[in-house]
């Protein structure tokens, strides 16, 4: 939501103390925005070169 702040660590506690030991993230990143395709869905496969440092395919 525009106009709070929230931490990386706040979110990692919250989700800990509300999910079980293996589902809670344990990194998080804050993005303005997402890729999505053209009907508005999100690119994971992106996502996931730009983590590894691959290359997304064409």
């Amino acid at each position: 939501m525009p106009g709070t702040d929230l931490s990386e660590a706040e979110l990692i506690a919250w989700c800990r103390e509300r999910m079980a030991a293996y589902k809670y993230p344990r990194s998080v990143e804050f993005r303005d925005s997402l890729p999505l395709t053209s009907t508005g869905k999100i690119l994971k496969r992106e996502l996931s070169a730009e983590n590894h440092g691959d290359t997304a395919p064409a």
